[in-house]
């Protein structure tokens, strides 16, 4: 059986993210918001073309002498088109934000030698941006979408499977540490500190 030192059970100890982190840290969320608001201009431009592009095939569907019937599926592929666009982009943000937090991530766990618990926070990061993507294809109705959605459910599934695997070392040093990482979401400051805390 493992035990703790008595020092280690009562105390504290404070981690201060070195200057070079946090300057890091604070340059990928500048670079998050610079990308999510290029990415929203380019999707809302998208969807405006797809618009100009569907009028004037309406218009001109229209003077052709087009049944009203062929003039609901032009407005209906218009729709479609348009909100596959709007998710394409939504995934696209997520992407990126998939990318910036698993580089917090690395930044976060970098030199505290806790490689395996550092993989599980891994693998959580990947799951939940992964589930936030299979809920935005499930509401697409193509066929290519929902391929992409069932590889994706498979692969969360997986991934699911593999956070639940526990080594050894594992169990240790999450039963001992027990590690609570604070972050100051709301901050840009993000993260000035993090706390690590021994609970035993």
């Amino acid at each position: 059986t493992y035990t703790a030192s008595s020092d280690a059970a009562q105390r504290a100890r404070r981690v201060k993210v070195t200057k070079e982190e946090q300057d890091s840290a604070m340059e990928l969320k500048k670079i998050m918001t610079d990308v999510t608001a290029y990415q929203k201009t380019e999707t809302d431009a998208q969807i405006a073309d797809i618009g100009v592009k569907y009028d004037e095939i309406y218009k001109k569907a229209k003077l052709a002498g087009a049944s009203e019937m062929e003039l609901l599926q032009i407005t209906a592929s218009k729709a479609n088109e348009q909100s596959s666009a709007k998710v394409q982009g939504l995934i696209t943000v997520l992407d990126r934000e998939q990318e910036i937090a698993l580089q917090e991530n690395d930044l976060l766990w970098d030199g505290i030698g806790m490689q395996e618990v550092a993989e599980r926070e891994k693998l959580r990061i990947l799951i939940k941006y992964s589930e936030e993507r299979l809920k935005l294809l499930q509401t697409l109705g193509d066929e290519e979408s929902k391929q992409q959605a069932k590889v994706l459910a498979g692969s969360i599934s997986g991934m699911k499977k593999d956070l639940g695997k526990k080594t050894i070392t594992g169990i240790l040093n999450e039963s001992l540490t027990k590690a609570s990482v604070c972050y100051n979401l709301h901050s840009v400051e993000y993260p000035k500190r993090l706390i690590w805390q021994w609970r035993l």
